[in-house]
């Protein structure tokens, strides 16, 4: 069985370089490895698409990144093997009512 392809919308781009440059004013070796985390952990949903949760928000699914305090909102697209991902949120917030889900 092949990979999933992962594909980000500006949105969960944006959601991503806000959390990373945030981070690095304060420690940049810290912010260079929950970077990377993040492309670990998103990265793994190429071969394991269904890994998170099921969704607050119907039609989504949310992947945490332990022992990180954030949540990655992603969709699948089954017919093309397609994850896309939507947000991506400090779970200490009040959580994704801000998500459009296509």
């Amino acid at each position: 069985m092949a990979d999933w392809a992962i594909e980000w919308l500006d949105e969960a781009v944006e959601d991503k370089n806000k959390i990373v440059f945030y981070i690095a004013r304060r420690d940049p070796v810290a912010a260079f490895g929950i970077d990377e985390e993040f492309d670990k952990q998103v990265g793994a949903l190429a071969s394991f698409p269904g890994m998170g949760r099921v969704g607050r928000i119907p039609g989504s699914r949310e992947l945490l990144m332990n022992p990180l305090h954030y949540i990655v909102v992603y969709e699948l697209n089954t017919v093309d093997e397609i994850v896309t991902i939507l947000h991506i949120y400090d779970d200490r917030q009040s959580g994704p009512r801000f998500i459009r889900i296509r």
